[in-house]
């Protein structure tokens, strides 16, 4: 997808409201679908065998359940851009991050767990495919 904050702020913002789809597909959406395997986002290569008990798939975003309950996010990476956005349905809260550097995910994961304050699931389940992904790439 290819999108700038404010749009993307537009969407997540309908989202959160209701409006703009049919409630039961926003239910659907955001309802986890199928369970992540533990500490892989790429299911393929890097099979664990685990299945997480608190990072799930929904309809076009990631699920995640913390202390403060279910939220949903989405990360995008295209190449040296990386973005984040974390909503919270019941909270009707969201936070929306796009950066322009290829180490971006590590800031976006500093400034959720500032403004947000509690452990994010998916952040953690990113960060371990992000430094795999970065000790392949630097060993060749």
């Amino acid at each position: 997808m290819h999108t700038n904050p404010l749009d993307y702020a537009k969407f997540v913002i309908a989202i959160l409201k209701g409006v703009g789809l049919n409630s039961k597909t926003i239910n659907e959406m955001l309802r986890p679908q199928i369970k992540v395997q533990e500490g892989s986002t790429n299911s393929i290569e890097n099979y664990t065998g685990q299945l997480s008990n608190s990072v799930s798939w929904g309809l076009g975003w990631g699920i995640q359940c913390t202390k403060m309950g279910d939220s949903f996010w989405h990360w995008g990476d295209n190449g040296g851009f990386k973005s984040f956005i974390l909503g919270s349905k019941s909270s009707k809260n969201a936070i929306i991050i796009f950066t322009n550097g290829s180490n971006g995910l590590l800031l976006i994961s500093e400034i959720i767990k500032k403004y947000i304050g509690v452990p994010q699931p998916a952040l953690d389940w990113l960060e371990k495919e992000y430094a795999r992904e970065n000790h392949k790439n630097s060993n060749g």
